[in-house]
């Protein structure tokens, strides 16, 4: 659905979430677990945003980006 796609995160939770259950909360554990992966590529890079709680921060406005093809 997002391949090659670069998006901010919130559009991400917009265009995903449509007759979902998910909370927006979800989809930002989901994306930092992707981040630490290295599956997807963020801007600002997770060293460059906050952390609370130990957690690093995912903004609405973070862009993301999804590879093209999986490596």
């Amino acid at each position: 659905m997002h391949k090659g796609r670069c998006l901010r995160m919130r559009t991400i939770f917009e265009e995903h979430n449509i007759g979902k259950k998910y909370i927006i909360e979800n989809y930002k554990e989901a994306l930092r677990q992707l981040e630490a992966k290295g599956k997807i590529a963020c801007i600002p890079l997770a060293e460059e945003r906050i952390k609370r709680n130990g957690k690093v921060t995912f903004a609405d406005d973070v862009m993301v980006t999804f590879p093209l093809k999986k490596d």
